[in-house]
């Protein structure tokens, strides 16, 4: 399936140089001058970090002997739950007041002109934590991307990672946010029929292989492990780690930003269950990628490489390839949110706003385009220094940011009395809570994603506590944009 690939790249690439010549702004090039309709808002949310859950993360779970097929269910759905739980708390409210708090184009300065910060401090708090933990979420995502590019083209891993970053790099550079939105139909329409077609091969394995052995599909499989672990085994992790899920989405600066960029104020429900309709099949889809993987792997699979491998060696030819050029789009997909992430939290969220002499328009935009080229440098090094510490684990960095920046984004939406200086401070009790669980939940067999509970519950009490003691009082101006965003959030 390497045509595939080429072909999709050829696409992404002709858009990205297409939209490189139509954008002239850093507004433009950050949040698409906030021009982009309901369902690619919806789309994209869900491609830049959910397609990854889905493709990697949940079936490395079927494949985990702690979490299995049960795990995968319940992580699966708790992911569904976590996407729509955001859309419809998060989203309305949270696309209304970034423009009315400043008109404000990422998140870093969504939240200090939320709270009126104007020491600078909390932007650039929540910009360096972008920058740093966005860099090692982005290499650890290039390494799986290598390992399927290399085992298409056997050019080397090293070679491939590089090669990799070269595709990002140029990518994100050409078209920043508007590329990876104007793409994310297409890609929300590969996993929707490969996942069509990897459940109906849960029906029967030698559907797309008429000249196979095999007599049973992979769901006879499935139902045969899941007699075999039984659904109670386990039961109180499998809950903790759907909550988890379901709490995760809310303070992920990449969905965040873009729910700002929406044009319209107000989405109609009626698209948000389009999006439903996308993401059920997905999720069951995902489950079934494990299922698939750990009836075909002949050892152990517990990395994301393992896994590459075992769907590449021991599927169907077809599905095999296929599941392949999915996961490695989607790979991709998710690198290029994660360096631009960490592309304008660099240039617009730090160097933009240090002490310096003044650029024009066009100076600007091209720091900001060279800014995301920087970071998919860095990313690409920690990639080939050497594997990727457990301790920077894909969970333990989706955990550190969400819980730092969940309920800041949460509460700070429906309550109008939190305060620059709790947002700052519950910020670092989020990295420090989150450090804390990484450490300590392995020791005692659990899921390193299951701290996301305590340390968002931690950073909430800090939040509110905080500010609660913070003898500044709430300033006129933040009281009438609350109020005027919870008026146009609850308008009909």
């Amino acid at each position: 399936m390497l045509w595939f690939i080429v072909l999709y790249g050829i696409i992404a690439m002709g858009l990205s140089a297409y939209l490189y010549l139509r954008c002239h702004s850093k507004a433009e090039y950050i949040l698409g001058g906030r021009k982009m309709n309901s369902p690619t808002v919806g789309f994209t949310a869900q491609t830049a970090i959910s397609g990854y859950f889905f493709t990697v993360c949940i079936p490395l779970k079927v494949l985990d002997p702690s979490a299995g097929i049960w795990g995968a269910v319940f992580a699966a759905a708790g992911m569904v739950c976590g996407i729509f739980l955001s859309r419809f708390a998060v989203s309305r409210r949270l696309r209304i007041y970034s423009e009315i708090a400043g008109n404000s184009l990422s998140f870093p300065e969504y939240v200090e002109n939320r709270f009126k910060d104007k020491t600078g401090i909390l932007r650039a708090v929540c910009a360096a934590v972008i920058l740093i933990f966005d860099i090692i979420f982005a290499a650890s995502i290039i390494t799986v991307s290598a390992d399927i590019l290399d085992e298409f083209t056997s050019i080397g891993r090293v070679s491939a990672m590089i090669v990799c970053g070269l595709i990002i790099a140029i990518f994100v550079f050409l078209g920043g946010f508007p590329a990876i939105a104007a793409t994310s139909h297409i890609k929300s329409l590969i996993m929707l029929l490969f996942f069509v077609f990897i459940i109906i091969s849960g029906i029967n394995a030698d559907i797309f292989n008429p000249q196979g052995t095999t007599e049973d599909g992979f769901f006879v499989h499935a139902a045969r492990t899941v007699n075999e672990t039984g659904f109670t085994n386990g039961i109180v992790e499998h809950i903790l780690s759907f909550i988890s899920y379901a709490i995760l989405f809310f303070g992920l600066p990449m969905i965040n930003t873009v729910y700002m960029s929406a044009k319209e104020r107000r989405t109609p429900k009626r698209r948000i269950a389009y999006e439903f309709a996308w993401a059920i099949p997905s999720a069951v889809g995902a489950v079934l990628c494990g299922i698939i993987a750990k009836t075909v792997a002949s050892g152990s699979v517990e990395t994301p490489q393992d896994y590459v491998k075992a769907l590449s060696q021991g599927t169907v030819p077809i599905i095999g390839s296929m599941i392949m050029s999915l996961i490695f789009i989607v790979c991709l997909s998710t690198a290029e949110s994660a360096v631009f992430s960490a592309g304008t939290a660099l240039s617009y969220d730090l160097f933009a706003h240090s002490p310096k002499k003044q650029t024009t328009q066009k100076e600007s935009l091209f720091l900001t385009r060279l800014s995301t080229v920087v970071a998919t440098v860095a990313a690409v090094l920690y990639a080939i220094s050497g594997p990727i510490s457990s301790f920077f684990s894909f969970d333990f960095i989706i955990m550190l940011i969400s819980a730092s920046f969940g309920p800041t984004v949460l509460f700070g939406l429906f309550s109008n009395r939190l305060t620059a200086r709790g947002s700052c401070i519950s910020t670092g009790f989020g990295i420090i809570s989150a450090c804390v669980f990484n450490y300590f939940l392995p020791i005692y067999g659990l899921h390193v994603i299951i701290g996301t509970i305590p340390s968002f519950l931690i950073t909430t009490a800090v939040l509110f506590a905080v500010s609660l003691i913070d003898k500044k009082s709430i300033s006129k101006k933040m009281e009438n944009e609350f109020g005027r965003t919870k008026e146009i959030a609850v308008m009909k």
